[in-house]
């Protein structure tokens, strides 16, 4: 099915033309994106290796590969959606040392102009030093 566009929120499904009759049979199955090798648990490396010498070309190699993920299916979903709250809280972290840094960057050079001026202009004066992070 595709989604046509109304206005912001909305759409209408589509479906598309499904092949009928004896063009099922005909069509070739569609290739499988494959994925880095690292992203893939080591269960499913052998199948995926061996979808991809053969191009899926082979449809034992491509059952193989289906049957593989099936068995793992849930499990990796959840260590990939575990991991990706652990990578946002990390990047969180991140954001508000580097945000920390830069506060204490400001500080630290107004407080440098601040001396070298001293003590005919001094003056406590904070260079506006733009930084911009969102998530």
């Amino acid at each position: 099915m595709s989604a046509i566009p109304l206005e912001r929120g909305a759409c209408i499904a589509e479906a598309l033309p499904r092949p009928r009759g004896l063009d099922v049979g005909r069509a070739p199955a569609p290739l499988i994106g494959l994925l880095p090798v690292e992203v893939v648990p080591e269960s499913v490396r052998p199948a995926l290796e061996a979808y991809a010498v053969d191009l899926g070309e082979a449809s034992s190699s491509r059952d193989h590969l289906k049957s593989a993920v099936d068995q793992v299916g849930h499990g990796w979903e959840l260590a990939i959606a575990s991991r990706a709250v652990a990578a946002r809280a990390e990047l969180v972290d991140a954001c508000r040392q580097a945000t920390a840094l830069h506060d204490e960057m400001v500080t630290l050079q107004a407080a440098a102009q601040w001396l070298r001026r001293f003590p005919w202009r001094s003056s406590w004066e904070l260079e506006p030093w733009s930084t911009s992070m969102s998530g």
